[in-house]
């Protein structure tokens, strides 16, 4: 049970991690065209 919390907390902290740098890749990536 403790090791199935532990691998939904990394999933989470994963997905998050992507989205932030994905974010980020686009943030740097849109702006200077604009």
């Amino acid at each position: 049970m403790d090791n199935l919390k532990k691998l939904i907390n990394f999933f989470i902290l994963l997905l998050l991690g992507i989205l932030l740098g994905f974010n980020i890749f686009l943030t740097f990536i849109v702006a200077p065209l604009m």
